[in-house]
């Protein structure tokens, strides 16, 4: 099992947690999907965060931040990065 699967499946108790690979996908292939999708991805990630447990955070963090640091660094939508900046608060 890869180490991003098996980080979701250790903080899947949480059922919005679920999504997290079907969210780290969109975010990780940002330029084959819209803008707007990949923003609400983003805006979706933040609103995980916020309540997550501190051990929570660090896994979901694993999984979605090294997309999130890449988005960050190559792509030119203001929302976008906005967003970005959201989620690493």
């Amino acid at each position: 099992m890869c180490q991003d699967c098996s980080n979701v499946l250790t903080i899947s108790c949480i059922p919005q947690v679920r999504i997290l690979p079907i969210l780290a996908s969109i975010i990780s292939h940002a330029s084959q999907n819209s803008s707007i999708l990949v923003e609400g991805a983003l805006d979706m990630l933040v609103s995980l965060a916020k309540p997550a447990r501190p051990e929570q955070a660090q896994q979901m963090q694993a999984l979605v931040g090294p997309h999130i640091q890449a988005l960050m660094l190559h792509h030119h939508d203001s929302g976008i990065l906005q967003s970005c900046c959201q989620y690493l608060k």
